[in-house]
């Protein structure tokens, strides 16, 4: 478990690593599963702070993928009026600039299967 070595504001090492020339394009499918989602009470998983949100995302672009994850989760923190993740994510839009994938909302294509 090394996500608390990731977890800083403004943190671009994940997207630097990831930008490697060994490893850029090596992975071919992201999937995450967002069968049960956590909002709060990080970076550890905590019962009190998940809700259903019945999603698994596959792509081939890791970055829209987590941009998508992130639009769920700042929803339910709205909707629970805790505040937003805002710079804590940090690594969206860096692993974006270095060009490992897309973080335009606008330019995501969802497909929601039944």
């Amino acid at each position: 478990d090394n996500a608390r070595r990731f977890a800083n504001p403004g943190e671009q090492a994940l997207a630097e690593i990831c930008a490697l020339p060994g490893l850029r394009g090596k992975a071919v499918l992201h999937v995450l599963d967002g069968l049960v989602g956590g909002y709060a009470g990080g970076p550890g998983f905590k019962t009190r702070y998940s809700w259903p949100c019945g999603r698994l995302f596959l792509s081939a672009d890791p970055v829209a993928v987590d941009t998508l994850a992130l639009e769920l989760i700042e929803a339910k923190r709205r909707e629970v009026q805790v505040e937003e993740i805002g710079a804590r994510a940090a690594h969206i839009g860096a692993a974006a600039r270095l060009g490992l994938g897309v973080n335009d909302r606008k330019a995501i294509r969802l497909v929601e299967l039944p």
